[in-house]
C-alpha cells in the first residue's frame, strides 16, 4: 500500500510543490531576516548619530572637561545599553570589520558592529565582553575620537525569535502539506482502485457493471460519467450481437431449410427436366434472398463504423424528395391512393445522395405497404425551429404502438402481424443507420391515425423553395 502510494502522480506532485514552495519561504525568510537586522540597525543608527552630533557639538564649542564629563556621567548613568569612550590616536581600537561599516558622505561618522571586547580591551566591571554592540566612531579632531556603542543583544535576540518562529511556521506548514498530499494520494487511489475494480468486473463478462458517480462533480467523476456512457453502448452493442445472432440463426435457418429441402425431393423423385427448372428458380430465389441479407447487414455495419464517409457531397434534399415522388406516383395511382408532396424548403446538406435516396425509398415502401388501407400518404420537406432540415412520411394505416417504436429499428425485429409477409426486418435498421451517418434522427409518431415518421438532419444551407406541392390524384379504377 506504501509503495503504491509513493509512486502515485499526485504525490509526487505534492512532493515537487512542497520542494518549491520550501525553497521560495526559505528565500522568503532570509530576505524578512535581512530586511529586520537592516531596519533594526537603521534605527539604532539614528540615535547614535544624534547622539553623536550633541557630543561633536560639545567638544567643537571648546570645552573638553565639559565632553569628558557627559561622557563619564553618561557611562555611570547607562539606561539605554550604552558606552561612551575618547580615545586619541594611540589607542584608538582598531576596527577591522571594515565589510560591516557604513561612512556618510557628509560627516566623519562611520558605523561598525562589533563586541564590547573587541572595542574596548577593558570592559566596565559586570559587562560581558561578548555582547554585541553597534559603534559609531566620530573624528572629532586628528588626535581625538568618539566611539559610542549602543548594545544590540535584544534586537538580537528579537530576530533570533523571528527567525526561529518562521522555521516552525515553514515546518508546521510542510507538515500540513505532506499530510494534505497524502490525502489527496489516497482519496485518489481509492477512486483508481474502484475503477480498476469495476474494469476488471467488465473484462470477466460482467457488462451491466458501472463507475462510481459521486455529487462531488470532480474531474473523476466526469472521467466515470464518460465510461459509463461508453460502457452503456458497448453493452447496447453486445446486446445488439447477440439479439442479431439470434435472429440470424431464427430467420435465416427457415429459408435455408426450405432450399435443402427442395433440393432433397428433386433428387428423390426424379422430376421431370420442367420440375427440375422450377426448383432451380426457386432456389434461386431463396438464395438471392439470403444475399440480400447478408448485403443488408455489411450495408448497415459500414454505415455504423463510418467508412462510406467519402462518398458525401453537397446534397438539396428537396430535389431527392421530388425525383422519388415522381418515382412512386404510377404506384400511387394504380394502388388508388393519394401520394402528397409539400416543400417548405430546399435544405442543402452535407450527405450521399444514394443512401439519402434509399432511405426514404424504403419509408415510402412501408407507407404504401402498410398505411395504404387509410388511402393518403403525405411527404413534407422543411426546417424544424432549430433550423436543422425536417423531411415528414405520414400514412393513415395500422401504426405502430408506443412500446414497439424503438425496438422496431433493431436488425430482423418484426411486428407481429408482420411474420407472414415478405421482408427480412432490415429496412428500419438502415434507414436508421443512414440518418445516425448524416449525424440526423429518426423518431416515429403518431398520426391519428397511422404512423408519422420524422427525419431531421443537419444543414449547410437554406435555399427558398422552387417546388409547389404537389398531389397525385387517386386512380379513376379506384
Amino acid at each position: 500500500m506504501q509503495s503504491r502510494l509513493f509512486k502515485t502522480t499526485s504525490f509526487r506532485l505534492a512532493i515537487v510543490l512542497i520542494a518549491v514552495f520550501s525553497v521560495l519561504i526559505t528565500l522568503t525568510m532570509l530576505y524578512t531576516q535581512r530586511a529586520l537586522n537592516d531596519r533594526i540597525e537603521m534605527l539604532v543608527d539614528t540615535r547614535l548619530r544624534v547622539e553623536s552630533d550633541l557630543m561633536s557639538s560639545l567638544y567643537e564649542s571648546g570645552s573638553l572637561p565639559l565632553l569628558m564629563r557627559a561622557i563619564q556621567k553618561r557611562n555611570e548613568i547607562d539606561e539605554f545599553g550604552r558606552f561612551y569612550y575618547l580615545a586619541n590616536r594611540l589607542d584608538a581600537p582598531v576596527l577591522s570589520n571594515e565589510d560591516k561599516k557604513s561612512k556618510l558622505a557628509s560627516t566623519e561618522q562611520m558605523f561598525y558592529t562589533m563586541t564590547i571586547g573587541e572595542l574596548i580591551t577593558s570592559a566596565p566591571l559586570g559587562t560581558d565582553p561578548g555582547l554585541p554592540v553597534r559603534v559609531v566612531a566620530t573624528k572629532l579632531d586628528q588626535t581625538v575620537s568618539l566611539y559610542i556603542a549602543h548594545e544590540i543583544s535584544n534586537e538580537r535576540a528579537l530576530t533570533n525569535y523571528a527567525r526561529w518562529l518562521m522555521i516552525a511556521a515553514i515546518a508546521v506548514a510542510l507538515l500540513f502539506a505532506l499530510a494534505g498530499g497524502l490525502w489527496v494520494s489516497l482519496l485518489a487511489m481509492r477512486r483508481v482502485d474502484g475503477i480498476s475494480r469495476a474494469t476488471a468486473d467488465i473484462i470477466d463478462g460482467d457488462l451491466s457493471r458501472r463507475l462510481k458517480v459521486t455529487e462531488d462533480g470532480n474531474e473523476f467523476d466526469l472521467l466515470a460519467a464518460r465510461i459509463n456512457l461508453m460502457l452503456n453502448r458497448i453493452e447496447e452493442l453486445m446486446n445488439g450481437m447477440r439479439e442479431v445472432t439470434s435472429n440470424i440463426a431464427h430467420d435465416l435457418r427457415s429459408p435455408l431449410t426450405r432450399l435443402r429441402n427442395r433440393l432433397d425431393v428433386a433428387l428423390l423423385s426424379e422430376p421431370a427436366p420442367e420440375e427440375y427448372r422450377t426448383v432451380l428458380n426457386d432456389g434461386i430465389q431463396d438464395a438471392d434472398s439470403l444475399i440480400n441479407t447478408f448485403n443488408a447487414l455489411l450495408s448497415i455495419a459500414r454505415m455504423e463504423a463510418g467508412i462510406q464517409q467519402e462518398r458525401l457531397s453537397d446534397v438539396n434534399l428537396a430535389e431527392i424528395v421530388t425525383e422519388l415522388e415522381e418515382l412512386y406516383e404510377p404506384l400511387a395511382e394504380d394502388m388508388g391512393l393519394k401520394l402528397k408532396l409539400q416543400c417548405t424548403a430546399e435544405p442543402i446538406m452535407r450527405g450521399d445522395r444514394h443512401l439519402l435516396a434509399q432511405a426514404l425509398s424504403n419509408l415510402l415502401d412501408n407507407a404504401f405497404k402498410y398505411g395504404s388501407a387509410g388511402g393518403e400518404i403525405g411527404v413534407i420537406v422543411g426546417a424544424d425551429h432549430h433550423g436543422s432540415a425536417e423531411v415528414i412520411i405520414t400514412d393513415r394505416g395500422e401504426g405502430v404502438p408506443d412500446a414497439a417504436r424503438e425496438r422496431v429499428f433493431q436488425r430482423f425485429v418484426r411486428l407481429e402481424r408482420e411474420r407472414n409477409s415478405p421482408g427480412n426486418g432490415l429496412g428500419l435498421s438502415m434507414v436508421r443507420a443512414i440518418i445516425h451517418m448524416h449525424h440526423g434522427a429518426i423518431r416515429l409518431e403518431d398520426n391519428r391515425p397511422g404512423l408519422r415518421v420524422v427525419i431531421t438532419l443537419p444543414v449547410l444551407a437554406q435555399l427558398p423553395t422552387n417546388i409547389d406541392s404537389v398531389e397525385s390524384p387517386a386512380s379513376s379504377r379506384a
